[in-house]
């Protein structure tokens, strides 16, 4: 609890975990919440939430949205943001690739006591390659540390995510200014665009990130 408080002075580690996928993770405590760390980004419940709050603002959330798809969970604070801060309970059908963060998920941050979720322990590339169901709205926040696999730009995997999105649908896409290049994320935008998807960047939001924002 000490820890706690002081962290409203300045952040407080709480417990670092070994991952193979990702290094270090770190759980610290900021301003008096519980946020998840790696040693080059917040992974979840700091600046990311933020961001991702600001993407969901700019696609005027929650709207008719009653269903959704979001690849890579981190520990799930997008969650909590969707049914605390927009009051929305829509379906939330995540997907993550390391069984840790699920578990740190449920244990460490309270993912569990939220209803309406499914959770899928996936890679998201091969889930994407199956998947026939569409959503209204798509959320890619991909990240291995701080940068997304390069099989998650390709135009195969766009082209997946596209045809997920339902008639009407929305997409946020998350990107690191710092770590993609600008001509990969112009194939990224081209490849929607091809697919009838209108597109949206978001830049510079929290100075790190660009969010690419889609209609279909």
């Amino acid at each position: 609890m000490i820890k706690k408080w002081l962290s409203y002075l300045f952040p407080m580690p709480v417990k670092k975990i070994p991952s193979e996928l990702h290094g270090i993770l770190e759980i610290n405590y900021e301003n008096g919440k519980k946020i998840l760390d790696t040693a080059n980004s917040n992974y979840s419940f700091g600046s990311l939430q933020t961001i991702l709050k600001t993407g969901l603002q700019a696609i005027h959330f929650p709207g008719n949205i009653t269903t959704s798809l979001i690849l890579g969970m981190g520990v799930g604070s997008v969650a909590h943001t969707i049914r605390y801060d927009f009051n929305s309970n829509c379906h939330i059908e995540f997907v993550e690739f390391d069984p840790m963060l699920i578990d740190l998920a449920n244990t460490e941050f309270g993912l569990q006591e939220l209803k309406n979720i499914t959770l899928i322990c996936a890679d998201a590339y091969s889930f994407m390659e199956e998947n026939k169901k569409q959503y209204d709205l798509v959320i890619v926040d991909l990240f291995i540390v701080d940068r997304i696999p390069e099989k998650f730009t390709e135009p195969r995997f766009i082209n997946w995510v596209a045809n997920s999105i339902l008639p009407g649908g929305k997409l946020i896409f998350n990107t690191m200014r710092a770590t993609l290049n600008p001509e990969i994320q112009k194939n990224i935008v081209d490849h929607f665009l091809s697919k009838n998807i209108d597109i949206n960047i978001l830049s510079k939001v929290g100075y790190t990130n660009d969010l690419i924002l889609g209609k279909k």
